[in-house]
């Protein structure tokens, strides 16, 4: 890795976003409705039910499998997901590319003393062995992948683990082909810390007033979403799609899903717990981007300064250890922390009307922005049909009655 340091530099959060145009009213109204579009746009960006349905019956098959081998059956295998499936963050994938599962297949009467060679050796051959599964197998660095056929637009990773004896809470060790060793993690402790940081709760101003004396935010612009998923991980979901289009062409050096997961996490949470008084959960969300780079550490490794983006509930797993061995992988992250800054800043500022629906397009990309359009022109269209629609001093479409969005219209709680 060369010494150099990083050209690209995060774009300074320097204060609240403000639009530059209207009353505070006005300016409420508007960023809850853009709210309500990343909103829709997250939902869009669920998987299909009948996607959702044949990755867990796929999950459960292989589990069976696996768990029927007399070999590896004898160390009691715990299979179980990981990543975006167990954080919820999960994002349909653009056309073309495959909706990753992550599994784990943990030996649990297994340790670090078993060779982990022969530990993912034994898998491999397991999942080998089975008609369907042998002809889609490959082996990866950390796992085995199973490719499904390219209509269901699904892979499997399997990574193997056992127990890791030295870390105290329960964590595991996992293999790795390069470096040969077993290596430190911990998913499951990983998933629980990212939904516990999840639970803390920002603080936002109050609403402002209408001219009528009610509070603006009794007029809900979008029918009730559900499932609501919460602030933090429809941040995440948001910050992967970005990541996905800017990167369309590049994705070999695209900022991996658990970075910018990790990094969201602890973003977040100190913005939550900080003195800060937010107007809306649109400039919480440009606070996140902006305080991400203060959790990416430089550790001093005895003969050289490392990147570290460490998993904060394990003793020695580095979600950025690529970054030490590939300069361009940094860069990248810069270069998207970038982008994204001047994209959801751009938002916030943004008018109605074009600029504001290409802005959107760079977050969500055009055709789901455009399917979210479309659930609102619907929403807009029957409103009109029963005589519920009226027209706020903002400019903004409301749905008189019926429809209330309860707690906050932008990703709900």
């Amino acid at each position: 890795m060369s010494d150099r340091s990083i050209a690209i530099q995060p774009i300074p959060y320097h204060g609240l976003v403000k639009p530059q145009f209207g009353t505070p009213s006005e300016q409420y109204e508007r960023k809850r409705a853009i709210g309500g579009y990343l909103e829709l746009i997250c939902q869009e960006l669920e998987l299909p039910e009948t996607k959702r349905s044949a990755a867990e019956s796929a999950y459960h098959a292989v589990g069976k499998w696996l768990d029927e081998c007399p070999i590896i059956g004898r160390f009691k295998p715990k299979i179980f997901v990981q990543g975006s499936v167990a954080h919820q963050t999960t994002v349909k994938p653009r056309n073309g590319d495959d909706f990753d599962v992550d599994l784990v297949c943990h030996l649990s009467m297994g340790d670090e003393s078993l060779p982990q060679a022969a530990v993912k050796k034994a898998i491999g051959d397991r999942l080998r062995s089975h008609g369907t599964y042998g002809p889609m197998l490959s082996e990866y660095r950390r796992c085995w992948r199973l490719d499904y056929s390219k209509e269901s637009q699904l892979h499997l990773d399997i990574t193997p683990a056992v127990n890791n004896s030295k870390c105290t809470n329960g964590g595991l060790c996992v293999t790795d082909r390069e470096a040969r060793a077993w290596q430190p993690s911990h998913p499951k402790a990983f998933v629980d810390w990212f939904a516990y940081h999840g639970l803390n709760q920002p603080k936002f101003e109050v609403p402002p007033f209408c001219e009528d004396g009610h509070l603006r935010a009794e007029v809900a612009s979008f029918p009730k979403h559900t499932p609501l998923k919460g602030l933090l991980r429809r941040s995440v979901q948001l910050f992967k799609r970005h990541r996905c289009l800017h990167f369309r062409d590049r994705l070999n050096v695209a900022p991996i899903s658990v970075i910018l997961t990790a990094l969201s996490a602890e973003s977040y949470a100190e913005a939550a717990l900080s003195d800060r008084v937010y107007p809306s959960e649109l400039d919480l969300v440009c606070d996140v981007i902006a305080r991400m780079p203060n959790f990416i550490e430089r550790r001093w490794n005895g003969s050289r300064i490392e990147w570290w983006v460490p998993n904060k509930t394990t003793e020695g797993e580095n979600f950025a250890d690529k970054w030490n061995h590939n300069q361009a992988l940094p860069e990248a992250f810069w270069e998207w922390h970038g982008a994204a800054s001047r994209h959801f800043q751009a938002l916030a500022e943004s008018g109605d009307g074009y600029p504001l629906f290409a802005t959107l397009a760079e977050i969500g990309g055009e055709g789901v922005v455009k399917a979210a359009q479309s659930r609102v022109v619907e929403a807009v269209s029957a409103a009109r049909a029963n005589r519920t629609l009226r027209v706020a001093p903002a400019g903004t479409l409301g749905l008189a009655t019926g429809i209330t969005v309860e707690g906050n219209t932008f990703f709900g709680s």
